[in-house]
C-alpha cells in the first residue's frame, strides 16, 4: 500500500520572507543577549518581523 504524500509548493518570495524573518529574528536575540532590548520588546519584534515577513512555518509559530 502507497503512503500518501504531501506536497509543498514554495514560491520564491516566501523563500525570501523566510531567510529575512530568520536574519531579523538573530539579530533581535542577538540585541536581547546583549541587553539593548528587554523580553517584552523582543516579543514584540518577534511579533512585527512573523508579520512582515512570514516563515514558512509560520502557522507552527502562532
Amino acid at each position: 500500500m502507497d503512503k500518501p504524500t504531501m506536497e509543498f509548493k514554495t514560491t520564491t518570495q516566501e523563500i525570501i520572507d523566510d531567510l529575512h524573518y530568520h536574519q531579523a529574528q538573530a539579530i533581535a536575540e542577538d540585541f536581547l543577549a546583549r541587553g539593548l532590548i528587554n523580553q517584552s520588546q523582543f516579543e514584540e519584534i518577534e511579533k512585527l518581523n512573523r508579520q512582515s515577513f512570514p516563515p514558512l512555518l509560520a502557522e507552527l509559530m502562532a
